[in-house]
């Protein structure tokens, strides 16, 4: 860049409070400039909402619809959420790391859910107590509640 450009292009401009401000030579200070600009700076992410977590209309197929009613609600179960409106837990890479390593293939997949139960098996006790305590906080009216029980 020559010096009567580099002189040229750090003009000053009059800031919001009437004083005079140098624009540093490599900003243009165009329009798309600015754009560019705005698009990289951090904004807060917005809170999840639960209808991020649902699937549209339209992404499953009509034959799946009931596969994926089952699904949903398990998970709730799982994750102990009787309200419709309650947001899974976030997953960290903590949780997903050893879920990687476990379940990687097929067979790895088979042989451990064949090992979990059988060294679960004393456990389903518990399991059922929990689950009846669960249906008993459910409230009352909620489409997801109906759904459960």
């Amino acid at each position: 860049m020559s010096d009567t450009e580099m002189t040229t292009s750090a003009t000053q401009e009059a800031g919001p409070s009437g004083r005079k401000r140098k624009r540093p030579a490599d900003q243009s200070g165009s329009k798309s400039q600015k754009k560019s600009r705005k698009a990289f700076s951090r904004q807060p992410k917005k809170p999840k909402r639960p209808s991020d977590w649902h699937l549209k209309k339209g992404e499953v197929p009509k034959d799946a619809e009931r596969t994926k009613a089952a699904l949903e609600l398990h998970l709730r179960v799982l994750w102990r959420l009787p309200d419709q409106n309650a947001i899974p837990p976030k997953v960290t890479s903590n949780d997903k790391a050893p879920f990687t390593r476990r379940f990687a293939s097929e067979a790895q997949v088979k042989s451990s859910v064949t090992a979990s139960l059988d060294q679960n098996s004393g456990h389903i006790h518990n399991a059922q107590a929990a689950v009846r305590d669960f249906m008993q906080s459910l409230p009352e009216g909620s489409t997801i509640s109906n759904n459960i029980k």
